[in-house]
């Protein structure tokens, strides 16, 4: 990759020179807004793993915006379950995720969508 145009490199290529790119940084912070979009699952998960051995390796702190539920809680610590920008619960994957939560929280935003 490293003698390749950046437009001649695929969508999970160029998600890894990213991450490459702030790895030389040695962040102690990595903020990631949805850095699997657009992926196939196969490159989601190499994303993902790679992010998260860097993380255990190094102790870096992540935080990342993502939309997939299974992802977040295969590779996330902590979840924060948002609606509308604002912040309804925190907690380990099996609090977020639990049915209860999200029935009450989809059924609150259906009632939301329909009175908007």
């Amino acid at each position: 990759m490293r003698d390749q145009l950046i437009d001649t490199l695929s969508g999970g290529e160029r998600q890894r020179v990213a991450i490459a790119k702030a790895m030389v940084q040695q962040p102690q912070l990595l903020l990631l807004d949805e850095p699997t979009t657009f992926l196939d699952i196969g490159h989601q998960m190499n994303i993902l793993r790679l992010v998260q051995d860097w993380q255990k390796r190094e102790g870096l702190t992540v935080i990342m915006v993502l939309h997939d539920l299974n992802l977040a809680a295969q590779f996330c610590d902590e979840l924060v379950l948002m609606d509308h920008g604002k912040i309804v619960r925190t907690g380990s994957s099996e609090q977020i995720i639990a049915k209860e939560t999200l029935e009450k929280r989809l059924s609150r935003a259906s009632r939301n969508r329909e009175t908007s």
